[in-house]
């Protein structure tokens, strides 16, 4: 079947353009304290690319998702972070969250493949995506002990 309507083209070509213009768009701006903690990060050897990325399938922390800035890592993992206007604010919203972040979101639990650890780093906190040994030291080093860890879920030993 071949479709001829003489602006099909240009419809196309509209589309496309629409569909890829938020590509070209930078990550928004990010919290004076993201920064920081970037900064310390790199100082520490860990390498992240700023995303794109606006959501989360991590529920503890679903009700701050208007604030959350990610960040890829070259083991392919990521991890997110939640700026507050001030530590005291990151305390509160950490300590909603269960020591083992069984948190249950709208679709249910998620069953994570490999163990998850949250930190609290001064006002925000980090949902770390990574089994990356340099990348979970140097959180350790720069916030602390995580405060909950996700345990992995859902397969047999």
């Amino acid at each position: 079947m071949k479709v001829s309507h003489p602006y099909l083209w240009a419809i196309l070509l509209i589309l496309v353009a629409v569909a890829c213009s938020g590509d070209s768009e930078p990550p928004k701006s990010a919290h004076p304290a993201v920064n920081a903690l970037i900064s310390d990060l790199e100082s520490q050897g860990v390498d992240a690319t700023r995303s794109r990325v606006t959501t989360s399938d991590e529920y503890c922390l679903d009700e701050y998702e208007s604030v959350l800035h990610a960040f890829f890592i070259p083991d392919g993992a990521r991890f997110d972070l939640y700026p507050f206007a001030d530590e005291f604010t990151a305390s509160v919203a950490a300590s909603q969250v269960p020591l083992d972040a069984d948190c249950v979101g709208l679709q249910g639990v998620v069953d994570w493949n490999i163990e998850v650890s949250y930190f609290q780093c001064g006002a925000v906190i980090a949902f770390i995506r990574s089994v990356d040994e340099g990348v979970l030291n140097a959180f350790q080093e720069l916030c602390g002990t995580p405060f909950a860890v996700a345990q992995v879920r859902g397969r047999s030993s």
